[in-house]
């Protein structure tokens, strides 16, 4: 699924995920009243929502030539060609179409290439059997960008842009601004016209982020059992909200990064970890949560990083037998900022029958945990390498 206004609505989905694909993002969408149940294979992930790392434009085929290139073998990240066809980098900064052999498709960026292999930015996904060809097209990249000033909707870079990314969004993720998401009407050079002003002004101190927006969703009453995970994100998520979920016997919910979530009235019971998922999907946390596993492509392919994570609440949520509210560093992750999350609000859930309550690793700045419930839990709040992180008594 993809795509703008999509509403997945009183499904039951039995033994199988529910993906999201990689070419377009999902943005103004409701998902509720979903029940995912009996998996026994697979990655069992109940909901699983890919785009990572970012996504970038895709040039329609009529502007320009589109490349078929014959294919011998796939090795993960790496595309084997049958004969030497190809000048060194000359493919970098373009898209590869790959179509599957139940019709679906796959877009990826290329990285880089060799005389007779391209090299992706993210691996074809576990079990892909190999096509006859690949096709080879137009594509622009995410990209990060520091803002020299701001003027009503004229915002100027410090450098000029390499191509057309109008009809992307515009997220200014660090400095003055940030949080904030505009549409891009033109972009010529170094200077980008958005469709609104902003409101409050970036300036020289603001990062902004050129892609896909992926969010504006709703994640309702949804229940899920036996499966890795639900909800997995494996890409950057804006200002979305999950609600009154239930979930039983599982490894929980857990995004990558995101600006503006809020966990609210979940309730997470049993804490399993079923077989590591296929090479590819989504790092297991090793412990029930409900919460960030920051990291991977989206914090490692930028040269500046920013905050993967902020304004995200926890609120009135009950964690039970082995589950925990959680933000940190993906297991095994690295490339990350010093910086990891901003502006966390942890309060009023409930804790019972487990080692930790609240887990906050390195890199988490100004949070604020209040009026928390532990019955049973051996170390209620984990705070580790934290800098201001008020912990409210309980009243």
């Amino acid at each position: 699924m993809g795509g703008r206004y999509v509403a997945f609505l009183d499904n039951w989905v039995a033994d199988g995920s529910v993906l999201q694909s990689h070419l377009d993002a999902c943005r103004f969408f409701v998902i509720a009243h979903n029940r995912f149940s009996d998996f026994g294979r697979g990655e069992r992930m109940a909901f699983r929502i890919q785009g990572e790392p970012l996504r970038g434009k895709w040039f329609a085929k009529g502007n320009l030539p589109v490349r078929r290139l014959p294919v011998e073998r796939i090795e993960g990240k790496t595309i084997r060609l049958r004969g030497g066809r190809l000048a060194p980098g000359e493919l970098r900064g373009a898209g590869m179409r790959i179509e599957k052999p139940d019709g679906r498709e796959d877009w990826i960026p290329v990285q880089d290439n060799a005389d007779a292999s391209v090299v992706l930015a993210w691996p074809v996904e576990a079990g892909t059997e190999a096509p006859d060809w690949v096709e080879v097209a137009g594509y622009l990249p995410p990209r990060l960008a520091t803002v020299s000033r701001c003027s009503g909707k004229e915002l100027f870079l410090a450098e000029k842009l390499p191509g057309d990314y109008s009809g992307l969004g515009v997220q200014i993720v660090s400095g003055r601004g940030a949080g904030q998401v505009r549409t891009i009407v033109r972009a010529e050079g170094e200077r980008v016209t958005v469709d609104r002003e902003w409101d409050v002004a970036p300036d020289a101190t603001s990062q902004v982020l050129l892609h896909q927006v992926q969010g504006n969703g709703i994640f309702f009453a949804n229940e899920a059992e036996d499966p890795n995970g639900l909800f997995v994100g494996t890409g950057d998520l804006y200002d979305s909200v999950f609600d009154a979920n239930t979930l039983r016997r599982s490894s929980g919910i857990w995004e990558s990064s995101g600006t503006f979530l809020q966990f609210l009235e979940n309730v997470l019971d049993v804490a399993v970890s079923y077989a590591e998922p296929s090479a590819g999907a989504p790092a297991l946390p090793g412990r029930g949560m409900l919460g960030i596993l920051a990291g991977g492509e989206l914090a490692e392919r930028f040269a500046s990083p920013f905050e993967l994570v902020r304004g995200v609440v926890f609120r009135r949520n009950r964690l039970a037998f082995g589950h925990r509210v959680r933000v940190g560093s993906r297991p095994g992750g690295s490339g990350l900022a010093a910086v990891v999350a901003r502006d966390l609000v942890i309060d009023h859930n409930w804790f019972e029958h487990g080692q930790v309550g609240i887990e906050l690793e390195r890199g988490v700045r100004q949070a604020v945990l209040s009026r928390n419930l532990f019955f049973d839990i051996a170390l209620p709040q984990q705070v580790g390498q934290a800098t201001e992180v008020e912990i409210l008594p309980e009243r």
